[in-house]
């Protein structure tokens, strides 16, 4: 009775370490996704956050920001992809990470300017620093 006891414990042991280390780059990937979005603003918009821990390269798409209120553009800043490298700050990635060297693909951006002269760039510096 204890050897089956002990051969079942053994073995839902090793199932799970081996689902754990099938699943390594997914549950990666869904836990620094869910940090990245919980530290980006409000007026930050990105469609896609891909990590590519093998060539430890994060991969962002859609990278959107969005036009403070008045302005009529819906998007200050629009990158289709940013993909750009990346180091830990400590030892985990929940210590934060360092970005290097990021390429942009598609960055437009777009400067309006109210009847009043305040540009949206003016506007988006307000609500940034206060």
């Amino acid at each position: 009775m204890i050897k089956k006891f002990l051969f079942v414990a053994a073995f839902l042991i090793i199932a799970a370490s081996a689902a754990l280390f099938i699943y390594r780059y997914y549950i990666i990937q869904h836990t620094a996704e869910k940090i990245i979005r919980n530290a980006l603003p409000d007026y930050v918009q990105i469609e896609t956050i891909r990590l590519e821990p093998e060539r430890r390269a994060l991969v962002l798409e859609n990278f959107r920001i969005v036009n403070p209120d008045g302005f009529s553009d819906r998007y200050l800043l629009e990158i289709e992809k940013i993909t750009t490298g990346y180091r830990p700050k400590g030892r985990t990635l929940l210590d934060g990470i360092e970005i290097l060297e990021p390429e942009f693909t598609r960055p437009v951006l777009i400067v309006e300017r109210l009847p009043g002269g305040k540009t949206n760039l003016q506007a988006m510096g307000e609500k940034v620093s206060g």
